[in-house]
């Protein structure tokens, strides 16, 4: 009855017996309302199939643990570590225990930990491991299914100038701007990430033809040529980009980026020009 974890048992057709207080608190009800009742519509039908084939297997004497992400009727969320065991009785199968663990901090510590491993902390965009992950991934599903995407490398033209000028603070500012100003043009199965400093890459996926890429650029550097206001200060801080095509260009990671970078310096000396 005062377990710390919610504890159930069912009727062979997932009628509710019993359940303790926790599990009441749980399901957002009192232990009247749940007992005599199935649960299976408390779920999300998303993972109704997920929770009757553990129940399932339970019944057959095959029980394993899994995660059940569960809203409540007062809409408080939680994330469920579960297990169904078989009742027996003189070795047949009468009913199914189910216990049920709150794991939900645990479960968005590790979400944190895990977005924070991809993920660019000052920008948010994705950091250079996992853009090399999904370009990767790019590679092999464009090789497979015989099409290209494009590479764009940027970096910011003056932005040594605006660190020196008005100081790492405003440049970090600055910095949140751009990645901001991209990740509103960036589709959802492109990719955008700084890799450091004021170095970002765009993965465009799946073109029609490299013309594509060139026309989605040239509205992403129209964005980024406005000034930004920080601070109250306007600045302009325009980029220099280049370019590499798969599979025209490389059919790696590590060609690709080079390809792209080697690109960006050119364009580079030839605006300084």
């Amino acid at each position: 009855e005062h377990h710390p974890d919610a504890a159930f048992s069912f009727t062979l057709d997932g009628t509710v017996l019993s359940v303790n207080e926790k599990g009441a608190e749980i399901l957002g009800k009192t232990k009247e309302e749940l007992i005599g009742h199935s649960l299976i519509d408390t779920i999300h039908a998303d993972y109704q199939e997920t929770v009757k084939g553990h129940f399932n297997n339970a019944k057959k004497g095959i029980f394993k643990h899994y995660e059940l992400p569960f809203s409540n009727l007062g809409n408080e969320f939680y994330y469920l570590g579960v297990t169904h065991v078989p009742i027996k009785v003189d070795g047949e199968v009468i009913g199914v225990y189910a216990i049920a663990r709150d794991i939900t901090e645990n479960k968005i510590n590790q979400e944190q930990i895990q977005y924070m491993a991809f993920h660019d902390h000052l920008t948010h965009l994705a950091n250079r491991i996992r853009f090399e992950e999904v370009l990767q991934k790019a590679i092999e599903d464009d090789r497979l299914h015989d099409k290209k995407f494009a590479l764009l490398f940027m970096d910011l033209n003056n932005f040594k100038d605006v660190n020196d000028d008005y100081g790492h603070a405003f440049g970090d500012k600055l910095l949140a701007q751009v990645a901001r100003r991209i990740a509103s043009m960036v589709k959802k199965d492109d990719c955008a990430a700084r890799l450091g400093g004021d170095e970002f890459t765009i993965l465009i996926d799946d073109l029609d033809s490299y013309d594509d890429a060139m026309r989605w650029a040239s509205q992403l550097l129209n964005k980024l040529n406005k000034p930004y206001l920080i601070d109250g200060e306007e600045i302009v801080c325009t980029p220099s980009v280049g370019f590499a095509y798969y599979p025209k260009d490389g059919d790696s990671v590590e060609n690709l980026l080079n390809k792209a970078d080697a690109a960006m310096y050119k364009n580079k000396r030839h605006s300084k020009v």
